[in-house]
């Protein structure tokens, strides 16, 4: 066998195709997102948020629910949080964020805890994914949420870059 079809084969098998159109979506909308967000501090808001819907997941999923029912409200919680955080208290916003982190994320494994009985997904699967389960109704959803994503990113492109490099002038420009 030569080398050219070593590298071919693998692309016969639909979950490895989907697996890469999810992966060549998210690698082309992440970056332009990440500019703007490690500019203004929040480089470890991605992670954080992974782990700090663990709580909502969890309940949700332990009432039987779909997860997306639990994470959408705590993922907003937790935005909120910060913010209040970092607005009340002064402290960086990645400090803020490490807080509200740990301690979500910790309610979360008592959550599971405690109602781990009726969860049946493994905790490795809820946090980390399996980017080679994805189906294609993953991959629509994943093209439609970064075509809102660049839609946005092309419309407030110019406010995008004055808030992220300049905050002082964006506040007194209004």
């Amino acid at each position: 066998m030569d080398l050219i079809s070593y590298i071919v084969e693998p692309f016969q098998y639909g979950f490895l195709l989907r697996a890469l159109a999810v992966a060549v979506i998210t690698s082309i909308t992440c970056p332009l997102v990440g500019v703007f967000v490690v500019t203004r501090g929040y480089g470890f808001m991605g992670d954080a948020m992974a782990h700090a819907i663990l709580p909502g997941m969890a309940a949700a999923l332990s009432a039987g629910l779909s997860p997306w029912i639990g994470m959408l409200p705590s993922a907003l919680v937790f935005a909120f949080l910060v913010g209040f955080i970092v607005r009340k208290t002064g402290i960086q916003a990645d400090a803020a964020i490490g807080i509200m982190f740990a301690t979500l994320f910790a309610l979360g494994i008592l959550v599971m805890s405690l109602w781990g009985a009726q969860v049946t997904v493994s905790l490795e699967d809820i946090l980390l994914g399996q980017l080679l389960a994805v189906t294609q109704s993953d991959i629509l959803v994943t093209l439609g949420v970064a075509s809102l994503t660049l839609l946005v990113f092309i419309g407030y492109f110019k406010g995008l870059m004055f808030v992220s490099f300049d905050p002082v002038g964006a506040e007194v420009a209004g």
